[in-house]
């Protein structure tokens, strides 16, 4: 029972270490989350299927005019929206058939920036369509694409407008088990189009490809992932702060309390066990949380008991030393007064 409540004392003490641990003065963190290992491990166990409802038509190499011409084809052709992933922001000599082109288009969306406002010559002519923020949420510029928003402020995402839901709730990406249909201008069809989102966008265009769990992809299959995200209804649910938070104390205290039952082991025994149950621990983590999200649809985010961990082991060992050197100073301190009193 002593050791336990040492074990908790220990534990308590180092919380303040453990969120010490991720502190970064120059303001860039690193940028990991362990669903981005559970997506993947999700990938392998997952049979892809191809949604039916989302499609990407490629315009790679096209100009602009032909690009127009094809949106209006595949809108004329029935599609419940036609999201153009592609940003007319110079002018052109084609520009007023592009605007007449797109004009006629009734279900078309028009993609928008949050952070960078800017008056397209073309979109200008063109107030009555709807526009989508194509912003993608990340951690810092460059950073891995994992979440998406659905608004901001009086603003609508890409691809919450692209499938018409204006309202929801922010989550995770889900990358796994979908293989999208893509499309090229000489395959569409009336079959292929018809009461579907059509994505357009380029697939090969390096100036507009991001780092994601699932590897660096086009922002138009990007979009298209979180499309599909949304009409699934299949983000993953978040574990609660407060949950987390409990988890990673009792595994914390926990540590703890084994090594302090080992340390009467020889100390290379005992060190070696320690290791051993803390890459146990990493497995169990691991394991437990790809089967939670793939089994259940819950996110559980172990970073917290990684550090919680990393902490309490910092402490204990602090504690140790600062014990030792004190039983030293004060050893030394009894054997000068011995010595002075035998003098004497």
């Amino acid at each position: 029972m002593k050791k336990l409540l040492k074990a908790i004392l220990i534990t308590l003490i180092a919380i303040p270490f453990m969120y010490l641990l991720v502190i970064d003065p120059s303001k860039h963190n690193g940028d990991f989350a362990l669903s981005d290992f559970y997506l993947r491990s999700s990938q392998r166990m997952h049979s892809t299927v191809c949604p039916s409802d989302v499609v990407i038509l490629s315009v790679d190499k096209l100009s602009r005019l032909e690009i127009a011409e094809v949106v209006e084809k595949v809108d004329y052709l029935g599609a419940r929206s036609v999201a153009m992933d592609v940003f007319m922001d110079f002018s052109t000599p084609d520009d007023p058939e592009v605007v007449a082109a797109l004009s006629s288009c009734e279900h078309l969306i028009l993609p928008s920036s949050l952070t960078e406002p800017f008056q397209s010559p073309v979109f200008c002519q063109l107030p009555d369509k709807t526009y989508g923020y194509t912003n993608l949420p990340c951690a810092a510029p460059g950073g891995i694409i994992r979440s998406f928003s659905i608004r901001e402020g009086n603003d609508v995402s890409f691809a919450a407008a692209a499938c018409g839901k204006a309202e929801g709730k922010d989550g995770i990406i889900r990358y796994d088990g979908y293989d999208f249909d893509i499309l090229y201008p000489e395959d569409i069809k009336r079959e292929s189009v018809a009461g579907k989102i059509v994505f357009v966008g380029n697939l090969n265009d390096f100036s507009d490809s991001h780092p994601t769990p699932a590897g660096t992809l086009p922002g138009v299959l990007i979009h298209a992932y979180v499309c599909q995200t949304i009409l699934d209804g299949s983000t993953p649910r978040e574990c609660p702060g407060w949950l987390l938070f409990l988890i990673a104390f009792l595994i914390g205290t926990g540590m703890l309390w084994c090594k302090m039952r080992i340390a009467a082991f020889d100390g290379s025994i005992a060190s070696l066990t320690i290791r051993i149950g803390q890459l146990v621990l990493l497995l169990v983590f691991y394991l437990v949380g790809v089967a939670f999200l793939v089994y259940k649809g819950l996110y559980v985010d172990f970073s917290l008991s990684f550090l919680m961990i990393a902490a309490c082991m910092l402490v204990a060992d602090i504690i140790k030393g600062i014990t030792a050197i004190i039983r030293l100073v004060k050893n030394k301190r009894e054997l000068q007064s011995s010595t002075k009193t035998t003098l004497s």
